[in-house]
């Protein structure tokens, strides 16, 4: 299967193939998928930026000792 990728302006429904690469296809039967450009910058459905700038503004992981830790699991294995 060969497949190229271009952009293009539908006009009266025609969708017009670049000289470039129109005879690879003339004559030929081929499978077509039409997307339409997105009006917004990100193509996400979400805001990327905005997700970033939350995420950084979690509270930031504290270090903690393998002597923490221990007395942590031990804590829990008396069920305090």
């Amino acid at each position: 299967m060969l497949a190229e990728e271009f952009k293009t302006i539908v006009a009266n429904g025609t969708i017009q193939i670049p000289d470039s690469i129109k005879t690879q296809f003339e004559g030929q039967e081929v499978r077509v998928i039409v997307l339409k450009a997105s009006d917004k910058k990100s193509p996400l459905p979400f805001d990327l930026r905005k997700l970033f700038k939350d995420t950084q503004a979690l509270p930031q992981p504290q270090a903690i000792s393998e002597d923490e830790i221990s007395a942590e699991i031990e804590a829990y294995r008396q069920g305090l």
